[in-house]
């Protein structure tokens, strides 16, 4: 998931104003405990654009896992799941400046899964899903495509959090999953930040 556009023209249906308001100044999250403000910093910057891919990761291995590799540009993070099933979250290899493409690949003995996702902010409009079979012994390879509903994923999360609110169950990541996901930041940004100064990138 390379920088991009992440807006998408999400915000054009927003009333502005420039009325002051009267809520004053958000006080700050305190930095994480044992990180430098280098550190900290990083820490700040993962979790705020990558956060819902490491807690993505967690939801397609089915369990918890650990962080295994961090390389040392910062490019990618290696994972290893409770049961050893392999992952990797490719995160900057290049950008786009008018684009979004995020992408999850989920690999199987004799075919796969790719999601595409939109924009965090794009209107009425969800993500893809393409499956691919390879049925082997000549048989023609079947890939799917399914047509998805008309819901953006704004809208959906919306729509649960009102639901939650309403003590009704819904699928959205509780209070257990989002704590393991900044554990998994805290692994990562100290393992990166290794590397970094064992390669004098630091």
């Amino acid at each position: 998931m390379p920088p991009g556009d992440w807006i998408a023209n999400g915000f054009n249906q927003l009333i502005r104003s420039d009325e002051p308001t009267s809520s004053g100044q958000v006080a700050c999250d305190p930095a994480p405990a044992g990180l430098s403000d280098c550190q900290a910093k990083a820490h700040e910057a993962f979790v705020n654009y990558y956060i819902h891919q490491v807690n993505l990761l967690r939801h397609l291995f089915g369990e918890s896992y650990q962080v295994t590799y961090a390389d040392p540009c910062g490019v990618t993070m290696h994972v290893q799941s409770a049961s050893d099933v392999p992952g990797l979250l490719e995160m900057a290899p290049w950008s786009n400046a008018i684009d979004w493409q995020e992408t999850a690949l989920i690999c199987y003995d004799k075919g796969w899964i790719r999601l595409r996702l939109c924009a965090p902010l794009t209107l009425g409009r969800a993500g893809e899903v393409e499956c691919y079979e390879d049925g082997g012994n000549n048989a023609t390879p079947i890939t799917r495509r399914p047509t998805m509903p008309w819901i953006g994923a704004m809208q959906n999360q919306a729509t649960l959090f009102i639901t939650a609110v309403q003590g009704e169950p819904t699928n959205l990541c509780g209070a257990a999953d989002a704590l393991a996901d900044l554990r998994i930041a805290d692994d990562y940004i100290r393992l990166v930040t290794a590397a970094q100064a064992k390669h004098g990138r630091a």
